[in-house]
């Protein structure tokens, strides 16, 4: 039997895949749902090879495969509003822990919350695939954020050498990352880590996101000369 792409994809893929289709099932009147996937001809070959009969897969899609790297489509409107955190939070409030939406406080400020910050309001994801790590790699750890900086770009060499673009997520892609998989594959998620955005607060602090407990989902701000032994980076790869 010959597969088609998708449906080798999702074949050698499983469940670290999400399909643009089932984007519309948790965000309705998603818009600019992207459909070409990031692989080229020889890699779609060598996967439906996989799928129909066994074999070897390039990178990314072995990690994707092995669990350790996730494929997600990002889109940035629902009922033609942008999509931004404070309209995730808006949508599905139990995903978020309430305790660190407002005026909880932070190392640069004695009240502060992610609701009050404009960039709820403004920030989108960027439209297209994303390949993205299931956890922040580990040598990220313990380092400030220059610091987790200069490991991320050591890391994204060999990667880079292939044609893939690497960065750290933004916040609100980290929010919409967690609440797909949490929304569609029953996962949580970050549940004891945290992933240190590129997203910053108008006071300069540096938004992370993660700690997806029961409770919810933490958004928090950190200056940069933090150093936390569960905050990292997860890598966000594009083509």
């Amino acid at each position: 039997m010959k597969f088609t792409r998708l449906e080798s994809l999702r074949l050698v893929l499983g469940e670290q895949f999400i399909a643009p289709e089932e984007l519309q099932s948790v965000f309705p009147g998603a818009a600019e749902i992207p459909q070409d996937l990031p692989f080229s001809s020889e890699e779609f070959r060598l996967a439906q090879k996989a799928a129909e009969k066994g074999g070897d897969l390039p990178k990314p899609l072995d990690a994707i495969a092995r669990g350790d790297m996730l494929l997600v489509p990002r889109i940035r409107q629902m009922d033609g509003k942008p999509l931004t955190i404070a309209a995730m939070i808006e949508r599905y409030p139990q995903a978020f822990d309430r305790r660190f939406l407002e005026k909880v406080g932070y190392q640069l400020k004695e009240e502060w919350g992610i609701l009050l910050e404009p960039l709820a309001r403004t920030e989108t994801p960027t439209v297209g695939w994303a390949v993205v790590t299931r956890k922040p790699l580990s040598r990220t750890f313990n380092r400030t954020y220059d610091e987790q900086t200069k490991v991320l770009d050591e890391w994204a060499s060999p990667w880079t050498q292939d044609g893939w673009s690497v960065r750290r997520r933004r916040a609100v892609e980290i929010v919409y990352d967690l609440l797909v998989f949490w929304l569609l594959r029953k996962e949580r998620l970050l549940s004891a880590q945290w992933d240190w955005s590129s997203s910053r607060t108008v006071d300069r602090g540096i938004l992370n996101v993660g700690g997806f407990s029961e409770n919810g989902m933490q958004i928090l701000s950190y200056s940069a000369a933090v150093r936390h032994g569960a905050l990292g980076v997860c890598p966000n790869l594009s083509r």
